[in-house]
């Protein structure tokens, strides 16, 4: 949505008209470094959560932000701005959050925000109460909004490279053979990204395509109307500023189409955003949606366009770790991680080869058994004692299998988190939940034990992926922890 205060008074009008202010920019912003393309890496990537990035502000951090074009204006919570001395200001504006409740905001001066190579002078954002927004237990300090994802910018999602790339008109490509999604913007008091959508090919919806809400969502009656099935969830459902609910249940779309892309199995969450008519939008298409795809958004063109993802998480690996910088180029390996499987079971012995049956005498032409001539002339053989019957056999223990994962210097300088899983013998990653393993600065080795028998079939780990910003921790004596295949 429009944030007045920001209008310059040339474009006011256009604004009234319905015609967006910024389609009209040509470059970059006012406040951008100068450039046609900057990249920044994405934090946590594999994780298909919220997307995140580290910023640095006025030459300190990194902190963790998320990115959310729904909010007009990025954020940054209460402690940071204290702690960095942001000046702040309450402004005489007003936001309402889901629950349709005006409050005014604080506002506070950013002399010059750093995201990858991209820096923003001279900003103003709102300030947000501590503890807000959390991503895989991860605290969230801030969020990129509106004024740094500019309707004049192309915004392109790398889940795969662990990138997000921005480029002005011109300098950022999808693939030729992508799918798009074309939306139309409204221009009410909350701007909204609309789109036309069919739901198990025959419902016709019209859904908001949201970038910063981690679950598709679709109102109640219509659920009910569609009579589509109730799932039991458990979440927590935070906006844009800070008001929160939460939903125990949840619905499941079968097939969800948007023009020419098509998904299936969509976990959809009842919608409640009580700021839009119920006539104007039927819910939204969250991460849980984008997520399966690279993404590039052209704004300014109001279009989507999709490339499926690599199913092969092992293939970018190296990049998504180099994304970091040469930090850890005088690794012996990956991330300088050596991840090993202990307490496989060694192979059975082979058994040992029966003994060879006597062989028949030969018989004369009579059928009589012919002479045996050494038998005649050497003491025969005594009789071998009946074999006696073996033990039975003890029931063995369960498998006992630990992941252990060693780093090596320079990696044990700094903290980061590292993802880590299990391969087959031609390197194809298996169906199972692959680790993160969160290293504390100066850890050379985290064990987890209690692996299942299933991955005696993994011929080793490897690495897929590191992170140094926003580290999850350890919890307690737990370092490294189970997540869901991404794939």
């Amino acid at each position: 949505m429009f944030k007045r205060s920001l209008l310059v008074p040339g474009l006011l009008a256009m604004a009234l008209a319905g015609t967006s202010a910024s389609s009209c920019v040509v470059g970059a912003p006012p406040g951008f470094s100068d450039g046609d393309q900057w990249s920044v890496p994405l934090v946590a990537p594999l994780e298909n959560d919220l997307l995140l990035v580290p910023v640095s502000i006025n030459g300190k951090g990194p902190f963790l932000f998320m990115l959310d074009p729904d909010s007009p204006e990025s954020s940054v919570e209460s402690s940071l701005q204290a702690s960095l001395d942001l000046f702040a200001s309450r402004a005489g504006a007003q936001r309402a959050a889901e629950d349709d409740h005006l409050d005014r905001i604080i506002i506070a001066q950013v002399v010059k925000m750093t995201l990858g190579d991209l820096s923003i002078r001279n900003m103003r954002v709102r300030v947000h109460d501590d503890g807000t927004y959390w991503s895989g237990n991860r605290r969230v300090r801030g969020i990129l909004g509106r004024d740094v994802i500019s309707d004049s910018l192309i915004y392109r999602i790398d889940r795969d490279k662990g990138m997000l790339y921005i480029g002005t008109q011109g300098h950022l490509k999808h693939a030729e053979d992508a799918k798009k999604i074309s939306f139309t913007q409204s221009y009410n008091k909350h701007r909204r990204y609309l789109a036309k959508v069919q739901l198990n090919r025959k419902h016709k919806l019209t859904m908001h395509l949201d970038l910063g809400a981690r679950t598709s969502m679709l109102w109640p009656k219509l659920i009910k109307k569609f009579k589509m099935p109730s799932v039991p969830v458990q979440a927590e459902l935070v906006d844009e500023y800070g008001f929160r609910r939460t939903a125990n249940n949840g619905t499941i779309a079968g097939i969800v189409t948007a023009n020419d892309v098509e998904t299936t199995a969509l976990l959809m969450l009842p919608y409640a955003d009580k700021r839009v008519d119920k006539d104007d939008m039927d819910g939204l298409l969250g991460l849980n949606f984008w997520n399966k795809f690279i993404v590039t958004v052209n704004w300014h063109q109001k279009k989507f366009w999709l490339e499926d993802r690599n199913s092969d998480l092992t293939a970018d690996a190296a990049e998504r770790v180099g994304r970091w910088g040469d930090q850890l180029d005088a690794c012996a390996t990956l991330a300088c991680l050596r991840p090993t499987l202990e307490g496989r079971p060694e192979p059975a012995p082979e058994p040992a080869p029966e003994p060879a049956e006597p062989a028949e005498p030969a018989a004369n032409e009579d059928g009589k058994p012919a002479a045996d001539v050494s038998a005649s002339t050497e003491p025969a053989a005594p009789a071998k004692p009946a074999p006696m019957p073996s033990a039975p056999v003890k029931p063995t223990a369960p498998v006992q299998l630990s992941l252990v994962i060693e780093r090596d210097a320079p990696g044990t300088d700094f903290a980061y988190d590292a993802v880590v899983a299990a391969v087959d013998s031609e390197g194809a990653l298996l169906d199972l939940p692959i680790f993160l393993a969160s290293f504390p600065a100066g850890v050379s080795s985290l064990r987890l034990d209690g692996l299942g028998p299933e991955y005696t079939a993994s011929a080793k780990f490897v690495v897929l992926d590191m992170n140094p910003v926003g580290t999850r921790g350890c919890e307690g004596n737990q370092c490294i922890y189970p997540m869901r295949n991404p794939q």
